[in-house]
């Protein structure tokens, strides 16, 4: 203020002006006030709302950390995307970072199987805590997979905050709050829901006549599934979570059948926690982890948490170079793309040293239509369109 200086500040209230159409220009889930702040400096310079949104919407980099959605990746029988909320590093941040992109909704379609991922530091316990913490009281999830190191400590860490939530609703014979626990669980349906998600799994539905004891679902499983066992145990092992989670809103006084209870919570959230000892996992390899644990036919949502370096970093590099060759492939396969874009595409596509495990089914099946589009008749796209196949068959 001694050098006649002026503060300008954002009215709380602009970020909401930045709606949802001029959101969509941006390659990434950009924090609405954070463009509000951009057009205020405009404003006193003389530039326009519009020029803003259209200059640094086309002209910004994103960061390694920015908050994003990446496109749905084919794998098998299934399909996997990524949600980036690693620069997330407290509570409300990720809370806001779910209702942004709205998890809390997709959680509860039928196809979806939500993945919380969890990237632990050794260095950062104060934060595993602060996530063990977000974990037993805010997220919903299907399962629960903690990468990085100590993932030993942060398995305590959530526990710890798990006994504290149930002692507090022990206490307060609160039946409220354990329901609440065992939906963020992804245990608690209707009998037409839990049938809604598993008949979205099997090719020919279950109803439900066959769902009234393990022993009827277990027959009628072996009918359908009798080359799979790995699909029936995850099956059963819903319906016993389900069952499971029923039988304790059926508990009058919590306090008086709390070892009950808290051996009944502790089989449930067991079931769903799986850690990745590997400190230096690849990313492939994550993949195929976090695959296994889908049924088929599954669309699993993995929403990255709580720190990017480390383990984490090379996943989140997949997952930018996933959106990259998406974004070729769209242009390749695209009727209004000119001639030179079409070679310049192809060639940098065929320049990428290998692929990952979430692009290959995704490039054979680009592949075969871009082999037949009009601009590949000719002897150098049809070239480099084998070598990329190749590559792909490798990879």
């Amino acid at each position: 203020m001694k050098k006649n200086t002026t503060l300008i500040q954002t009215h709380w209230g602009d970020g909401y002006q930045i709606t949802s159409d001029i959101r969509a220009l941006y390659p990434y889930e950009e924090h609405p006030d954070n463009i509000a702040l951009v057009c205020k400096m405009a404003q006193y310079i003389g530039i326009e709302k519009d020029y803003v949104y259209k200059e640094t919407s086309e002209r910004i980099v994103p960061d390694i950390g920015v908050l994003q959605h990446f496109n749905s990746a084919p794998l098998g029988a299934i399909s996997q995307s990524f949600v980036n909320s690693m620069s997330a590093n407290e509570r409300l941040a990720t809370i806001e970072n779910w209702k942004r992109l709205e998890l809390f909704d997709l959680n509860e379609q039928p196809n979806i199987q939500t993945i919380a991922l969890i990237n632990n530091r050794n260095d950062r316990i104060a934060r595993s805590k602060v996530f063990a913490q977000i974990i037993a009281e805010d997220l919903c999830f299907d399962y629960l997979v903690v990468i990085g190191t100590n993932v030993d400590g942060f398995n305590s860490y959530l526990l710890n905050a798990i006994d504290e939530r149930v002692n507090t609703l022990l206490k307060n014979n609160d039946t409220e709050d354990l329901k609440a626990f065992l939906n963020q669980l992804n245990v608690l349906y209707s009998p037409q829901l839990w049938l809604e998600k598993i008949n979205h799994t099997l090719e020919v539905p279950i109803q439900t006549s066959d769902i009234t004891s393990v022993e009827t679902l277990t027959a009628v499983l072996n009918t359908r599934l009798m080359n799979d066992a790995d699909h029936m145990q995850k099956i059963i092992t819903r319906y016993e979570n389900w069952q499971m989670a029923n039988s304790l809103l059926e508990i009058d006084d919590l306090a008086s059948n709390s070892e009950l209870l808290k051996e009944t919570l502790h089989s449930i959230v067991s079931s769903k926690i799986v850690l990745i000892e590997n400190a230096y996992v690849k990313p492939d390899q994550l993949t195929s982890y976090i695959a296994d644990l889908a049924m088929k036919n599954q669309h699993q949502l993995i929403v990255g948490m709580q720190n990017i370096k480390g383990a984490g970093l090379n996943y989140v590099y997949m997952w930018q170079q996933w959106q990259k060759i998406y974004q070729i492939c769209e242009t390749l396969k695209s009727p209004i793309t000119k001639q030179s874009e079409f070679r310049k595409q192809l060639l940098t596509l065929a320049q990428q040293p290998k692929f990952s495990a979430i692009e290959v089914d995704y490039l054979k099946q680009a592949m075969e239509i871009i082999t037949h589009s009009e601009h590949a008749q000719n002897e150098f796209s049809q070239a480099e369109i084998k070598y990329i196949q190749e590559k792909n068959r490798r990879s």
